[in-house]
């Protein structure tokens, strides 16, 4: 499967890539990308994964009338989230991509 992802200002394919034994995500997660572009490929990689699709956008925050930088805000389907940092951002797309596959997996393995 194969899904688009805004990279650096250039819409890329983005496919998980199988060699036998393991599989890998091309393009490779840059950590010199900046912070949304990393959101956004994370974005991709759950909808290779989920088969859903995260949004993820600038959140235009401000504090005592000035912008606070790097404030993301998710969506997925007609819900969102907003602001969040970039570790939060990326720690609520893992768990929505956590949650779905637990879902189809009937919760098996949640019990405590």
């Amino acid at each position: 499967m194969t899904v688009t992802a805004q990279i650096l200002d250039q819409v890329v394919e983005v496919r998980r890539v199988h060699d036998g034994q393991f599989t890998n995500i091309e393009p490779e997660f840059d950590g010199s990308w900046p912070k949304l572009t990393k959101l956004e490929w994370q974005c991709a990689v759950v909808e290779l994964d989920c088969g859903i699709r995260p949004r993820v956008s600038p959140a235009l925050v401000h504090v005592n009338g000035v912008l606070q930088p790097d404030h993301f805000c998710v969506a997925v389907g007609g819900s969102s989230i907003s602001p969040l940092s970039f570790l939060d951002a990326w720690t609520y797309l893992n768990g929505v991509a956590a949650g779905v596959m637990a879902a189809r997996a009937g919760g098996k393995g949640l019990e405590r």
